[in-house]
């Protein structure tokens, strides 16, 4: 790959991307260690300790979650407290690095820190799984406001600073509404109060009585002065809240309903990075190792997905405190670190790209030393289809960021563990590539292949994996709390979302056609990642001529790829221009067999070519061509417009019709980013 940034500079590169993404719900991201001259070199150096996880232990299932909180008579405040305490306490299920040498501000120890995260993650654990209940749409509406006051009630008694519209939203981490085909469908999400349940008893019953699926349930409304009659229970029987007679918990009926899959995968945790430029084995690369240890998804939800800490399990007093504000203040200090080391740091002016690298790996260094998060790695990568079409897919329902448009292929890097039953069971493509306890080197190469056969397809390509280079991905809260001060968040108190991982942003050039990687989606392991699958062919010209110039070699290339359609469309052209010139000719008798035969065969082609056309329609209402006058691209690093913005303004899907509606064409921010790399990597070349 040639040096895609020798005219605009990386650091500009990150300026343009951090203008088109600072309203966006992720708003940080920033390309640290990229290719240029030389190739860059990425590899993982885990760590010494073997026994080590960050965060939950992967081995504590879905399976115990259910075991440790639902079979059981119903769990109190204080119940939780203690369930979790005994369990931490025996099992050491949750781990974090020390903290004894930080300046954390906590009033917990390690221990009893471990002990409150271990709560809080097998509770967002929890919130993915649930029972579902059919119900008449008046008595759908007329719950979800009961739901909600409820849980807002709740809440207010242990006095938590929240946002209180939370509880009215469509999806929270207790409750979720939609339609499917047998109408409209409520699911009662995680571990409830008992309090809350023994409310809506009074309210509502569960009919038995119905020919739904095993795992579905009917719920009707108690109508006042009427005798309950039929097959009912009641939902403190469903939880197993009332006795050990009537305790009708099932399993196969609290199930997995939020996302297409749950299973806390094993993933590697960068603790520090080294960047060698100056290696004396070659000049010609770029060394970047990555030392990580192992986390889990689980872990990665728990940290990510804070609106758990609303719940009022953590209403409880400890220490003069509620468990709630010390899940705040180890939020905050997170939110304190990424804004001290990542975002606050004096400007990195240097055009050298060398010199620019060295200094945000610095300040990245900086921040992991002190964070709690996860910081995953994920593999992003640009695929070219043989026809040249860029491939990119609409995120589908159940995914992290359903609707919005993201790169070819993205995805977690896993370690294939032991621990993590899924990895035996699911299918080979489910199965990670990378060894912790391996004493060889560890790429990514593997992974990025196995993520593109699980989300697209394809498994043969025609070169090695490129590499842009790496990024980190984050989400600025400085930015989002309207309350925060703006330097020492002291004064937030809105629960907030975050995110920060890694991306190894690669490119490669499959043999696959656009048709044949549409086509064959359907069939891929990972079809739920994305709904849509689309193709964009990037046309660049500098000026009219060349622009003509491109237009004739795309007219020359198709003539060339249908050569057989081409030279029959020919020769049934002069078939019919005879057949034509005979009648004209009024040389009627001299029209043999021969001729209408020639006339039936070309009516038959066209009838061919027409089905043929009727049949790829959706394959072309999912591609398209944008071209760009690369004139229009500033380098000039003084420049006040904004040069990418130009560019991704051509690719607004806003009048883009699929299947006859408007299609808003919403790119992730690891697209943003992957579509500016590809653009200048055309531009390049």
């Amino acid at each position: 790959m040639k040096d895609i940034f020798k005219d605009y500079s990386l650091n500009q590169f990150n300026k343009d991307i951090s203008g088109l993404i600072k309203d966006e719900a992720v708003n940080n991201i920033k390309l640290f260690a990229a290719t240029d001259e030389a190739k860059l070199s990425v590899v993982l150096r885990p760590s010494k300790d073997k026994d080590f996880y960050h965060g939950l232990h992967p081995s504590f299932s879905s399976e115990k979650m259910i075991d440790l909180l639902f079979k059981r008579n119903g769990i109190s405040n204080n119940d939780f407290c203690k369930i979790i305490s005994k369990e931490q306490t025996k099992n050491s299920w949750f781990k974090v690095s020390d903290v004894s040498g930080l300046d954390t501000g906590f009033d917990l120890n390690q221990s009893e820190l471990e002990t409150l995260l271990f709560g809080k993650s097998i509770l967002q654990m929890a919130s993915h799984f649930g029972f579902r209940f059919q119900c008449k749409k008046t008595v759908a509406d007329e719950l979800k406001k009961i739901i909600a006051r409820l849980w807002r009630e709740e809440t207010e008694k242990s006095n938590y600073n929240f946002n209180r519209d939370y509880f009215s939203k469509e999806k929270t981490f207790f409750f979720q509404s939609g339609k499917n085909q047998k109408g409209i469908y409520i699911d009662f999400l995680g571990v409830w109060p008992k309090e809350i349940i023994d409310k809506l008893d009074e309210k509502i019953h569960i009919n038995m009585d119905s020919d739904l699926e095993s795992s579905e349930l009917v719920l009707e409304k108690i109508m006042e002065n009427t005798p309950k009659s039929g097959n009912y229970i009641t939902l403190s029987e469903l939880y197993g809240m009332s006795n050990e007679s009537t305790n009708l918990f099932s399993e196969d009926k609290f199930k997995l309903r939020d996302g297409n899959i749950y299973y806390s995968g094993t993933m590697p945790r960068v603790t520090e990075i080294k960047y060698d430029t100056d290696h004396p084995s070659s000049e010609q690369i770029k060394y970047l190792i990555m030392y990580v240890e192992r986390t889990t998804f689980a872990t990665v939800d728990c940290m990510d997905n804070p609106m758990i800490m609303l719940h009022p399990f953590f209403g409880e007093v400890y220490k003069g405190r509620l468990l709630y504000d010390f899940l705040l203040d180890f939020d905050r200090y997170e939110d304190e670190m990424q804004s001290t080391h990542l975002y606050n740091q004096k400007e990195n002016k240097t055009n050298l790209q060398t010199g620019y690298e060295n200094n945000e790996i610095k300040n990245i260094n900086k921040y992991l030393k002190r964070s709690f998060n996860t910081h995953t790695v994920a593999v992003s990568a640009n695929i070219e289809t043989a026809d040249q079409y860029l491939l990119v897919g609409k995120r589908g329902k159940g995914t992290i960021d359903v609707g919005e448009y993201y790169c070819s292929v993205n995805g977690q890097s896993e370690f294939n563990d032991e621990n993590v039953s899924f990895y035996q069971d699911s299918v080979y493509e489910d199965l990670p590539t990378l060894d912790f306890n391996s004493k060889k080197r560890l790429d990514l190469n593997n992974e990025i292949q196995r993520e593109t056969i699980a989300e697209l397809g394809i498994s043969m390509f025609e070169q090695d994996w490129q590499y842009y280079g790496v990024s980190y991905l984050s989400i600025n809260n400085e930015k989002n709390d309207a309350e925060s001060d703006g330097k020492t968040f002291e004064n937030a108190s809105k629960v907030s979302k975050r995110r920060m991982h890694f991306n190894v942003l690669t490119y490669n050039k499959s043999y696959s056609s656009f048709e044949e990687v549409y086509t064959n989606h359907e069939n891929v392991t990972e079809k739920f990642e994305n709904s849509l699958i689309e193709g964009i062919r990037l046309n660049l010209y500098k000026d009219w001529k060349e622009f003509l110039k491109h237009s004739i070699e795309k007219i020359s290339g198709f003539a060339y790829n249908h050569s057989g359609i081409m030279s029959f469309s020919i020769l049934s052209i002069s078939m019919l221009i005879n057949f034509i010139n005979k009648k004209n000719n009024a040389d009627i008798a001299s029209l043999g067999v021969t001729d209408y035969f020639e006339i039936i065969i070309i009516l038959l082609y066209l009838a061919v070519l027409f089905n043929k056309w009727i049949s790829n329609k959706d394959v072309r209402q999912h591609r398209r061509t944008v071209r760009f006058n690369i004139r229009k691209f500033k380098n000039d690093s003084n420049n006040k417009s904004n040069s990418l913005a130009k560019l991704f303004n051509k690719f607004n899907f806003s009048k883009h019709l699929i299947n006859k509606k408007e299609e808003d064409f919403q790119m992730h921010v690891i697209l943003k980013v992957m579509m500016g790399l590809y653009f200048l990597q055309k531009k390049e070349k």
